[in-house]
């Protein structure tokens, strides 16, 4: 539903790459659909600004759909890492769902992240692992008049994404994948009977 007489700004997330933290890993992970189970009539749809009572006063929107946007800083991710594997040089996929993604302001500016993230087989199309992961971040108690708001709620927003996109990716469970792809196919992965699932279930 739109909100008449709320004003509209567009904003474009970052991915923040930090070489000393982020662990390196073979070219062999692409990215493919992530789903956007949100329910918004506009999928770049990406928080409200409310005064102090709760009158929405500024719809914020991303630059690009919102799986866009999550797949984006997949590739970022693993591009930094040197992990981006072109199609059909992929050995793995990352994809999943989009369940919650939003920024808000009300007293404090705050974003919230979260998505279900599968590690798919490409030759089998199955689910090596999946998971969850959820991200928040809020800053300090914003007044109004202390200036436009926005920027804290996208650097917000980017972060919780960029949370989420590092969680998965450098995951003990993932990165085993990673290490021992041959044992995708048969029993001697300690992990196969419990995690290989159909994909997009």
């Amino acid at each position: 539903m739109l909100l008449s007489g709320c004003l509209s700004t567009e904003v474009s997330l970052d991915y923040v790459a930090n070489a000393s933290s982020q662990r390196s890993g073979p070219p062999v992970v692409g990215v493919g659909v992530f789903k956007d189970k949100r329910d918004q009539e506009d999928p770049r749809l990406l928080g409200t600004v409310k005064t102090p009572i709760g009158t929405p006063f500024e719809r914020v929107y991303l630059r690009v759909p919102a799986d866009e946007a999550v797949r984006n800083a997949f590739l970022h991710g693993l591009d930094s890492r040197g992990m981006m594997a072109v199609p059909p040089r992929a050995r793995f996929v990352f994809e999943g769902n989009i369940e919650e993604f939003y920024c808000q302001l009300l007293s404090r500016p705050y974003a919230y992240a979260k998505m279900r993230v599968d590690l798919v087989d490409t030759a089998s199309n199955r689910v090596l692992y999946r998971h969850t992961y959820e991200a928040e971040r809020q800053a300090g108690n914003y007044l109004p008049g202390e200036g436009d708001p926005v920027p804290v709620l996208r650097d917000l927003s980017s972060r919780v994404l960029q949370d989420v996109v590092d969680k998965a990716i450098d995951s003990p469970e993932v990165r085993e994948w990673m290490t021992f792809p041959e044992r995708v196919d048969g029993p001697g992965h300690p992990h196969n009977a419990r995690r290989i699932v159909p994909a997009n279930q």
